[in-house]
């Protein structure tokens, strides 16, 4: 797996020039005492407080978000701590990337600001990674993070893979691609690192092989699915204790009704069993 091409504490060097610029604000909007107790020191600066005050003299054990951040960090890049990262801390990771001061009152910007500094792509990388296991919606922005591309080179992909964008709802709203298609693309990029949690992974392939025979053909669909677990038509068959017939009338699209012999194809190949069956059950109708 590859190693995150920037370290925690780097990130935590950007983190104090974030907490600056939100005392600073604090002191400007709120009241220099509120300020101080904050940061934990008197500013240097009375015309732009905590503007400009060294960086290093903000100890982020003050600040909740650098443990928030720490978290982020593991979980956006899969490493050490991963798994502590919950639904409530994607919460409020998504929170502060969105409600974060973007700019001092110096004029001076915020990383938070800039989305190729270290703390956007850990928060922005973070809160994709969750979205991608929750089964949302991805956008550009948010695929090219957890592939390791450039927008660009993710927006060529997809056209030459014939996968949709969708328009954002509203005007200026980017676009989106369907999180389950968005997995079985993101499965096929070298940069992307899936999830160190194996009941995880699976989860993430149950959902990619479901859209994946909901947009193909029976038929195609199991094909790459087998493709994906290396196993043989006979391998198959032998596993879900069926006729190689039964497995051979699925790889045509051409299946007899037989649902427990689909539902036990189904759970050989860790399938969303019910929405595997319904498409054998549909490609059988179709075939009568």
């Amino acid at each position: 797996m590859p190693k995150p091409f920037f370290t925690k504490e780097e990130m935590f060097e950007e983190l104090r020039l974030v907490v600056r610029v939100m005392v600073n604000h604090l002191a400007a909007y709120g009241s220099m005492e509120a300020a101080e107790l904050l940061a934990g020191f008197e500013t240097e600066n009375a015309y732009y407080p905590y503007a400009q005050d060294d960086p290093s003299r903000f100890e982020l054990s003050r600040f909740r978000i650098a443990a928030y951040m720490a978290l982020a960090y593991d979980y956006a890049f899969q490493v050490r701590q991963a798994s502590r990262f919950d639904d409530e801390r994607a919460q409020d990771i998504n929170e502060f990337r969105l409600g974060a001061n973007m700019i001092a009152t110096t004029g001076d910007g915020s990383p938070m600001a800039d989305p190729d500094s270290r703390c956007r792509i850990v928060v922005d990388t973070a809160f994709a990674r969750w979205q991608l296991e929750q089964g949302f919606d991805l956008t550009i922005r948010e695929l090219a993070l957890l592939a390791g591309m450039k927008e660009a080179a993710v927006r060529n992909s997809l056209s030459a893979e014939g996968i949709k964008v969708e328009a954002g709802r509203r005007p200026g709203e980017p676009g989106t691609i369907d999180g389950d298609v968005a997995y079985g693309w993101l499965r096929k990029r070298r940069g992307f690192l899936d999830s160190r949690d194996p009941e995880t992974r699976a989860s993430n392939r149950r959902s990619q092989y479901r859209a994946l025979l909901r947009e193909r053909a029976l038929g195609y669909a199991l094909e790459q699915i087998l493709q994906d677990s290396e196993l043989s038509a006979d391998e198959l068959a032998r596993k879900a204790d069926v006729a190689p017939a039964f497995v051979a009338s699925l790889t045509a699209g051409r299946p007899p009704l037989d649902l427990k012999a689909a539902q036990r194809v189904g759970e050989a190949l860790d399938l969303d069993v019910p929405s595997f069956v319904g498409t054998v059950v549909e490609a059988a109708l179709r075939g009568l």
